[in-house]
């Protein structure tokens, strides 16, 4: 499990796979796209609009959630949180 937070401020929690199926459904232009397709659609948008190369490397969903993740954690897209909720599950 983790957290993490984007620049605009909005924070995800779950696994990888988990974060990226949030935040596809939020982008109302990937509605019909599958989890890789969306990944692929960051990429390019990362490379696009922010001017950031993400290296996207894996085989299986799980596998490229993670390492985007980790990708938009390294450029600076977004950053490691807290999960509140997650430490109080622990208490």
């Amino acid at each position: 499990m983790m957290t993490i937070i984007m620049r605009d401020g909005k924070q995800y929690n779950g696994s990888p796979l988990n974060i990226i199926k949030d935040m596809k459904h939020f982008a109302f232009y990937a509605k019909g796209f599958s989890i890789p397709e969306y990944i692929r659609s960051v990429v390019q948008g990362a490379a696009k609009w922010e001017g950031k190369h993400l290296v996207v490397t894996g085989e299986t969903e799980d596998e490229l959630a993670l390492s985007l993740v980790e990708e938009m954690i390294r450029v600076g897209l977004a950053n490691r949180g807290i999960c509140m909720r997650c430490a109080n599950d622990n208490a």
